[in-house]
């Protein structure tokens, strides 16, 4: 398997890019797990918790997983759970933002907010990154939530990312499957589209 990262470098065919959807669809469309055990959560989605690899939808397939650590062990257990043999070789790395002039340019962002209607937040650690910096620019957390209220930006989360604001004390906009489904759509029309421009 060829992940998503390798299509915008042109390191993978188009038989890999259909393979690789398929393999996400099968993964996605599993019943929700719980937290257990492996045979607890195979119980859980329907699956035969002796069932051998053979019996399983990603049967022994080698999946090369390039996550990051804060995404990789979900999406791991969960191919494993399916059958595949996953192998992590992350190629990405989340972390704060190390460079004065990125931060700098962070800073100077924040601290324009009613210059802005929306924030759209595509994660969980953008979130979090975010709300640092607004406690570390205005002396606590509950002086950044208060700034962020009075500038009237809307704050925009998908699903339970949202909970990460409001834990914090500010009003998330939610966004729907509706509309992450739409979000997908467009995504994988424009990456499907970088794909086709590449010289073969």
């Amino acid at each position: 398997m060829v992940v998503s990262s390798h299509i915008k470098h042109g390191h993978c065919t188009a038989t890999d890019v259909v393979e690789f959807t398929r393999t996400m669809l099968t993964i996605y469309q599993l019943p929700k797990r719980q937290v257990g055990s492996t045979m607890a959560r195979r119980a859980a989605n329907g699956m035969d918790p002796l069932a051998t690899f053979e019996d399983l939808p990603l049967s022994n397939k080698r999946i090369l997983v390039t996550a990051p650590r804060q995404y990789a062990s979900k999406l791991i257990s969960l191919l494993v759970d399916a059958g595949a043999r996953p192998l992590w070789i992350p190629g990405v790395a989340i972390s704060r933002l190390q460079d004065q002039q990125h931060i700098q340019q962070l800073n100077n962002a924040l601290q324009q907010l009613h210059s802005y209607s929306h924030i759209a937040f595509t994660s969980k650690n953008g979130i979090v990154a975010v709300l640092e910096r607004l406690a570390a620019l205005h002396g606590s957390s509950e002086a950044a939530a208060q700034y962020v209220a009075d500038s009237s930006v809307k704050l925009c989360a998908l699903g339970a990312d949202g909970q990460v604001l409001q834990q914090a004390g500010l009003q998330a906009a939610l966004l729907s499957h509706q509309w992450c489904r739409a979000f997908w759509k467009v995504y994988r029309q424009q990456v499907l589209r970088q794909y086709e421009s590449q010289p073969t």
